[in-house]
């Protein structure tokens, strides 16, 4: 009632005086006819009504009275919205800002891709080793170290991991990818995977370097990758490139990544399938089964969220931004360290 108008604490005060009246009146008329005892006690009904209505307009009267009184020392109410919008001020949030879409050329996104590619290339300082040693020496602290190390300066932008110079698909990667725990392999251990098991890739990581099984549906994502990424550029602006990462805390976590921006801070995960560009464009998510992939991937890179990009010649690419999920996360490197052990102690 403090917040009501002289408005309507007038016309209630005239109402409520109204009934009090009728009821008075009906009281009356009830006890000089002690047949129609029914009068009294509508009478005292109207009464009891009118009594609280007039009670109640008393009351806001008397509040807004208090209110003129006061004046100008009542202090406007603080807004919850912008207390939220100050403490953001002064803390670290993990949302992503929205993708704004930049359509360039193709010979712009040519131009860019290539301008990129030289940046991760000069960011690292490459250990040359003669032709005939192996990448992989005993030299290293644990097999597959790195034979390619960032400069001091890109280290310290990128103090969560290293980009390693290898090319994906040769068998120097091959190796490089069985000498620790890839992004493709979280879902397995973590279980969530449709592709493998545990037992699985215990068998693969402890046997000799060699590629996946892909069958035709894969083979043809596969190709269709680069076309993907360069439509990717041309949408987002994100000039990435693909790159091999290793964990500088954990030298066993590693992912073959395929995209990076390193300047952006912005990494991609593509896929070109059928089956599961019609899965995400039904439901606007990422697959339970590439779940742990790409938390994998923001555990190694540190990042606070990566984009998941579906491609489908012929149909509306789909991009669902991923945010990291740190507890999701904390489970799967104990899952992962679990694994990574095991596989020590077989080799």
């Amino acid at each position: 009632m403090a917040s009501t108008s002289w408005g309507c604490l007038v016309p209630l005060l005239l109402v409520s005086t109204f009934i009090i009246v009728l009821g008075v009146s009906g009281i009356v008329a009830g006890a000089s006819r002690i047949e129609d005892g029914v009068f009294v006690w509508v009478g005292v009904g109207f009464t009891v009504v009118g009594a609280t209505l007039l009670a109640s307009s008393l009351v806001g009267i008397a509040e807004r009275i208090r209110q003129g009184n006061r004046g100008s020392n009542v202090s406007p109410p603080t807004s919850p919205i912008r207390n939220t919008i100050e403490d953001s001020k002064h803390t670290r949030t993990t949302t992503t800002n929205p993708v704004v879409l930049k359509r360039i050329s193709p010979d712009e996104s040519e131009r860019v891709s290539r301008k990129n590619k030289e940046r991760i290339t000069e960011a690292a300082t490459t250990t040359r080793t003669p032709t005939k040693k192996n990448p992989y020496s005993s030299q290293s602290s644990a097999p597959g170290q790195l034979a390619v190390k960032l400069s001091d300066a890109s280290q310290r932008r990128n103090p969560q991991f290293t980009i390693v110079e290898l090319r994906q698909g040769t068998h120097e990667w091959l190796e490089w990818r069985r000498n620790g725990i890839g992004a493709s392999d979280a879902s397995t251990i973590m279980g969530e995977s449709r592709f493998n098991s545990t037992a699985g890739l215990l068998k693969e990581k402890l046997g000799p370097a060699r590629d996946s099984f892909q069958n035709e549906a894969m083979a043809l994502g596969k190709r269709l990758e680069p076309e993907a990424r360069k439509c990717y550029v041309t949408k987002t602006g994100k000039n990435v490139m693909p790159a091999c990462v290793q964990s500088n805390r954990y030298k066993w976590l590693r992912a073959s990544l395929d995209g990076l921006d390193t300047t952006k801070h912005a990494v991609v995960e593509i896929k070109c399938g059928v089956s599961v560009y019609r899965k995400v464009s039904q439901s606007r998510s990422v697959p339970d089964y590439y779940y742990g992939q790409v938390q994998h991937i923001l555990a190694v890179t540190g990042f606070d969220s990566l984009d998941f990009w579906c491609y489908w010649p012929g149909h509306p690419e789909l991009l669902i931004p991923v945010k990291r999920d740190d507890a999701y996360i904390e489970r799967l490197l104990r899952l992962e360290l679990e694994f990574w052990k095991r596989v020590k102690g077989r080799a």
